[in-house]
């Protein structure tokens, strides 16, 4: 807040002539309000006065007298009472919203919140967005609500989360996006993560993990449990640049080559004629007789070919080296599928799949384990070079 100190005015004239004397300013002494000063400081000055705030958090007046606060406890973020609250994840705002009542929503309808730590103890309404650096929601989100946090837990989960660390009690045909995935109790859904745990999982649920996919109870049927290296944004947008830089190299590197035949071709059949220039120019030197400048400039028009060729090779090269690195790039990604598992603790029930995504050469291999099998952990095998698998594994879990 900012007070602008009144200066004294010049006299003037008005479009007739006449005389404006200049009034006397009129400076508050009172501006009508006082201000915390253990979260505001004060500083003044001939030009105003000026009232900054000494830490992060809302501004909020209580019994007239302006504050800062970081915490603040809501019944319902709604239309009608609060409207949506934007005051960022780096604000360190943390918000408590009380509604616990289950036909009511504590986040209501379309609203927006973005703070630092968000507690809701009810529910999220329809096409509510949530942004924080901690999210916790007591209730159930719906179907169209979207959560994005660093670490999210979640009663009953309907909508979508992308977090990097989720926690939830039950997954009911909701979405998730993450890195370490907990999931209590999961009744259809998608969940994409690196390291994924369901507890008990019951039907229709698909499960897309780059490392790891361990279930402790298998309940249901029609489960697909996938392993995809790129199913990670990171790396899905690090594969596609590779692959597009990688094209662009082999381009280059074509171009190039035509390049160093061409001019191979012209340098090889214009040497004898340089070496014979080459030989005369020597004779002119060594009798001091001054250097014709055709021969002089036929030199070094051979001496640029020879120049341009080295340039051009060594570009090549260097192509090659930047090619390799990038093949090496993209086939670490390739490898790590042979390092991740899919570990069923429980017995194989009918109607389940294990799947696994391939980059090189791109294809979806599928293993449908049957309830006969005792195996509890799976993985991909090369039994041939170039024929990959998904088998099971012993290995202790």
């Amino acid at each position: 807040i900012e007070y602008i100190k009144p200066k004294p005015g010049k006299p003037g004239r008005d479009c007739s002539g006449r005389f404006i004397p200049a009034k006397r300013p009129q400076e508050r002494e009172d501006l009508g309000f006082e201000v915390d000063e253990k979260t505001i400081e004060i500083q003044e000055d001939e030009e105003s006065i000026k009232f900054i705030a000494k830490e992060n958090g809302y501004i909020t007046i209580e019994e007239g007298r302006y504050t800062i606060k970081s915490e603040a406890d809501i019944q319902q973020i709604a239309f009608k009472t609060t409207g949506s609250i934007l005051v960022g994840t780096d604000s360190d705002v943390s918000i408590t919203v009380k509604e616990k009542n289950a036909v009511k929503d504590a986040i209501g309808v379309g609203m927006r919140v973005e703070v630092t730590n968000l507690q809701v103890e009810g529910n999220v309404g329809s096409n509510a967005k949530v942004k924080a650096i901690t999210a916790t929601i007591g209730g159930q989100t719906h179907k169209s609500s979207v959560i994005e946090a660093h670490k999210a837990e979640v009663n009953v989960h309907k909508g979508t989360i992308k977090a990097k660390e989720v926690k939830i009690t039950r997954l009911e045909h909701g979405k998730v996006e993450g890195e370490d995935i907990h999931v209590a109790q999961a009744i259809g859904g998608e969940i994409y993560g690196e390291r994924v745990v369901i507890d008990v999982c019951g039907s229709y649920v698909k499960v897309f993990a780059s490392h790891k996919i361990e279930i402790n109870s298998l309940r249901g049927s029609e489960n697909i449990f996938t392993i995809d290296p790129l199913q990670q944004q990171k790396a899905k947008e690090s594969f596609r640049k590779n692959k597009e830089t990688i094209e662009q190299i082999e381009e280059e590197i074509d171009t190039t080559t035509k390049e160093i035949d061409e001019l191979t071709l012209i340098v090889r059949n214009n040497l004898p004629l340089f070496n014979d220039v080459k030989k005369k120019l020597l004779q002119y030197k060594k009798n001091g007789v001054k250097l014709p400048q055709a021969y002089v400039k036929q030199y070094k028009i051979y001496q640029a070919q020879i120049d341009k060729l080295k340039e051009l090779k060594e570009h090549r090269k260097s192509l090659e080296e930047r090619y390799d690195l990038l093949i090496n790039q993209t086939d670490s990604l390739q490898y790590t599928i042979f390092d991740a598992r899919v570990i069923n603790h429980d017995k194989w029930r009918d109607y389940n799949e294990i799947r696994a995504r391939l980059l090189d050469p791109p294809l979806e291999i599928v293993y449908k384990p049957t309830e006969y099998e005792n195996n509890h952990v799976y993985g991909v095998v090369e039994v041939e070079e170039g024929v990959f698998k998904i088998q099971p594994l012993k290995e202790d879990i």
